[in-house]
């Protein structure tokens, strides 16, 4: 895409800064993420350079350039997404920038990927198997590497560090599906640090692309907890606890301390070729018992 400006063009590099501000964008976010390396303020004068940023910035995030209405109408506005799913928690509303943020990751990820997408099996137990031919469990290391091997990029993404916490059009999104000309790829928006939770977001979006619940667009999940219930959800959370856990059910003594859990969920582990921070995981959401998870969860990793 490549554009050229004239002096009398009315675009100079403060209307590039403040058109990008006004679609949502940190001026952090802009200057760290959109521009290209490149970029230096000492071309802020320069208009073929400044042709060039446009440029750069609008393949970088998808967006139109309008070039032809006068300083009065906006410079930039995101390409729109063909279908938007959201899965909220409840009385939330949808995020506004969030969705746009995450397509052009995506975009950016599925262009690193050298091979073809291979269609996943809408089977959990058949991927899980695939997946122990070469691994004791299914973990989040191995669980990424079989998505890549598919063709399907798995990424993190988290905005916070750019734009802070509760942000307008910002609103959390654990997980996100992406599918641009039939290609999927997953982000994971959730900032969490531990990759039990991590490991399940994966095998939950996973879920969503092996029972083909988007065509086109991008499909988000805003939350694990208190979420919108419904057929394409339930199916991504069987999907996601059959791979993780195959035909195995947990079953949990209430006399458990954090020791005796993190003890109780190594041997199983063991055992059934299962993930322990997976087990822990399963724990909390049985019992609710969070603090008991979280507890242990310091403990496997310390």
């Amino acid at each position: 895409m490549d554009i050229s400006l004239t002096q009398d063009s009315g675009v100079n590099f403060p209307r590039v800064l403040s058109d990008l501000e006004n679609l949502g964008l940190s001026k952090k976010f802009i200057e760290e993420a959109a521009f290209p390396a490149w970029w230096k303020s000492d071309f802020e004068n320069d208009q073929g350079r400044i042709s060039r940023l446009i440029s750069s910035v609008a393949q970088r995030l998808l967006l139109e350039i309008n070039l032809l209405q006068g300083s009065s109408h906006p410079l930039f506005r995101f390409v729109p997404i063909k279908s938007q799913k959201f899965k909220l928690q409840k009385g939330q509303a949808p995020p506004v920038l969030f969705p746009f943020l995450v397509r052009s990751v995506a975009n950016v990820s599925l262009d690193g990927v050298g091979f073809p997408y291979t269609p996943v099996s809408s089977n959990p137990l058949s991927v899980r198997s695939s997946i122990l031919q070469k691994s004791s469990c299914v973990s989040l290391e191995s669980l990424l590497d079989f998505c890549w091997s598919c063709g399907i990029p798995a990424v993190q993404l988290d905005l916070s560090t750019f734009f802070g916490k509760g942000s307008r059009g910002l609103a959390k999104s654990d997980g996100l599906v992406v599918v641009t000309d039939d290609r999927p790829a997953i982000v994971i928006g959730s900032s969490r640090k531990y990759s039990a939770w991590l490991l399940f977001i994966l095998a939950h979006e996973l879920g969503h692309i092996a029972h083909c619940h988007l065509q086109e667009g991008v499909l988000s999940d805003e939350s694990f907890q208190d979420g919108v219930k419904d057929e394409e959800e339930e199916a991504a959370n069987q999907f996601a606890q059959q791979l993780l856990f195959g035909d195995f059910s947990p079953r949990w003594s209430q006399y458990l301390n954090q020791r005796t859990l993190l003890k109780e969920a190594r041997r199983l582990s063991k055992e059934n070729h299962l993930d322990p921070g997976s087990l822990i995981l399963n724990y909390g959401w049985k019992t609710g018992n969070w603090a008991m998870f979280y507890g242990s969860l310091e403990m496997f990793r310390a």
